[in-house]
């Protein structure tokens, strides 16, 4: 029995993003064939765009730093333990900065300033806007650098 050609990594990669495009396309279809919501298509559109850029988001929440070691696992072939340490360390040093300096704002009283960044208020939409473009620039800087 011959074993099926494997594909080089670039090939799996398109593959994986025809994938997510067609499973995106999809949603959208059946979205805008069962209107939950009546938007018109051009608001469904920007809250498609809207809940792809949340679910890369989504990745710097503390419920998903056990991704962190699998993602580690999946490269130790690659890299010394020192440079994995040094990785998982910078990762946890910044989250828990983040974490840190978002909870002595709140209880220094800051807490009604935080809560107004909400997703319809002007600081929200300059926050996603910000945020979404750091995205973006860590994506093409993780694929030039051969990630």
């Amino acid at each position: 029995m011959s074993q099926p050609p494997k594909l080089s990594f670039s090939n799996r990669y398109l593959l994986l993003i025809g994938g997510v495009l067609l499973l995106a396309i999809l949603g959208y279809g059946f979205y805008t064939w069962y209107p939950r919501f009546a938007l018109p298509s051009d608001a469904g559109t920007g809250l498609l765009l809207l809940a792809l850029m949340a679910g890369l988001a989504s990745l710097f929440s503390p419920c998903s730093f056990p991704l962190l070691v699998t993602l580690l696992a999946r490269e130790a072939g690659e890299f010394s333990n020192r440079q994995l340490v040094q990785a998982a360390l910078a990762f946890t040093i910044g989250t828990s900065l983040f974490l840190l300096i978002t909870g002595t704002a709140v209880a220094i009283g800051a807490g009604t300033f935080i809560a107004s960044f909400t997703f319809t208020s002007t600081a929200g939409r300059i926050l996603r806007v910000l945020v979404g473009l750091m995205l973006i620039v860590l994506g093409i800087w993780h694929a030039w650098s051969g990630g």
